[in-house]
């Protein structure tokens, strides 16, 4: 897919709000327009956290495989928090391409089979975090930056089989009542 940014407006009803796009964005911003003018932005690719990385390197078109759920996906790309690959101590996130997944990882926890498609290397991630889609938006406002969940959140939309288009949905407190809200969303190239 290319790379598209769509750009749009709607009024807040205070209850959640599909918007429909004909694709789930990689990144959403929302602004109220008036009020408390907080501004919701979240994060909607799919990625998968992980701890204990072993000694080889994960690199972007890896396979990553979880070993209970057999569930698969691509590795788009790789960010890492703490420690060193060459230590095995390697954690991070793994952003996955969102087309490529097939199956569903199990919970936080599933061990992880990554196959490096540079080197041929299959490694064991042990106590991998396989958690698919995260979604950790933050809401802005004069009170500061915080993650939200829920009604607070902006969350992937994947449509329905009756003819909705994907999108993201927008809850109830991010569009409040009566409040018009601007949003940008952005999708990257997969």
């Amino acid at each position: 897919m290319k790379p598209a940014i769509r750009t749009g407006a709607f009024m807040g009803t205070g209850a959640a709000i599909n918007v429909e796009l004909g694709y789930v964005p990689t990144w959403v911003r929302v602004a109220q327009g008036s009020g408390t003018l907080a501004i919701t932005e979240a994060w909607l690719a799919p990625v998968m956290a992980f701890t204990g990385g072993g000694t080889v390197v994960i690199l972007p078109g890896a396979i990553v495989r979880g070993m209970t759920s057999r569930a698969t996906a691509i590795v788009r790309e790789v960010l890492t928090s703490a420690a060193t690959w060459s230590a095995g101590t390697a954690a991070g996130v793994l952003v996955l391409d969102e087309n490529s997944i097939t199956g569903t990882f199990t919970a936080a926890g599933e061990d992880i089979v990554v196959t490096n498609l540079s080197s041929g290397v299959v490694t064991s991630a042990a106590g991998g975090d396989a958690t698919i889609p995260a979604n950790q938006p933050t809401t802005t406002s004069a009170a500061g930056t915080a993650v939200v969940t829920g009604a607070a959140a902006i969350t992937r939309y994947e449509g329905t089989t009756a003819g909705a288009s994907k999108g993201f949905t927008v809850g109830g407190t991010v569009a409040p009542a009566g409040i018009p809200c601007r949003f940008t969303a952005l999708r990257e190239n997969t």
